[in-house]
């Protein structure tokens, strides 16, 4: 993995989102969203308690994902080391009302912006379970190529990868 920029950002912009550090303040909203059945279903980890998420100084760990114009909270995004260290997930959490409206795709083109620019890693993985068809839907959007199977917290899960070469090209 690269090593951490000295400074970490603790906010990221989109032109329409806010991804920031999450603080104690949004306890509530994450554990409503991590409650919502179909997210539920989803989550292999709950980690809606912020004692288990990013310091705001962190390299990896959790954004809030809110909206720019009317700070409205939206849900979470995910960009951390998977549990070997060997890779870093990129994932996205929204709920229900936020769904079907392009936020999952500008949150995560965010967090990979990051992952690749400021960051400079090499590549970066998407897993989805095969039943959750908006994650692999979002994977396809983003170009993300399926690269087999992966088991990860006990569940076989699909396994998408892009690298640097196939993302910065397209941002510049």
């Amino acid at each position: 993995m690269a090593e951490a920029p000295l400074s970490a950002p603790t906010r990221l912009e989109t032109p329409r989102l806010v991804l920031r550090r999450p603080h104690a303040g949004d306890e509530a909203a994450l554990i409503a969203l991590d409650s919502e059945p179909d997210i539920l279903e989803y989550l292999t980890a709950r980690g809606a308690d912020p004692a288990n998420m990013a310091e705001p100084a962190a390299t990896y760990g959790w954004w809030v994902i809110e909206g720019k114009d009317d700070g409205v909270f939206h849900g979470r995004g995910l960009l951390a080391p998977l549990w070997d260290g060997a890779d870093v997930e990129v994932g996205i959490y929204l709920r229900r009302s936020s769904r079907r409206k392009g936020f999952a795709t500008e949150a995560a083109t965010a967090l990979l912006d990051y992952a690749f620019f400021d960051l400079g890693l090499p590549r970066v993985l998407g897993v989805t379970i095969r039943k959750d068809t908006p994650a692999r839907g979002l994977a396809s959007r983003l170009r993300l190529s399926h690269q087999g199977k992966i088991f990860l917290y006990g569940i076989e899960a699909d396994r998408y990868v892009i690298t640097s070469h196939g993302w910065l090209p397209r941002r510049r």
